[in-house]
């Protein structure tokens, strides 16, 4: 056998696994539209939004401990 055929064949069973593991994440759950009406993108934005003024506290208190250290010198 060919090194080619052996690539043409590993190929085709790649191809053939993905076909039949889409197969079942394609199909339609009864849970669809309870899970469709759930959004949390409010919620993702108010946790980043704290986050970021958290980092920016903690980038402050840095600035400050940098100056402070300056001044002592």
């Amino acid at each position: 056998m060919s090194l080619n055929f052996k690539k043409n064949a590993l190929f085709v069973a790649f191809i053939a696994m993905l076909a039949v593991a889409a197969g079942p994440a394609a199909a339609q759950s009864v849970y669809d539209p309870l899970t469709d009406a759930v959004t949390f993108v409010d919620v993702i934005a108010a946790i980043m939004a704290v986050a970021a003024i958290l980092a920016g506290l903690f980038v402050a208190m840095r600035g400050v401990r940098t100056v402070l250290s300056f001044i002592r010198s």
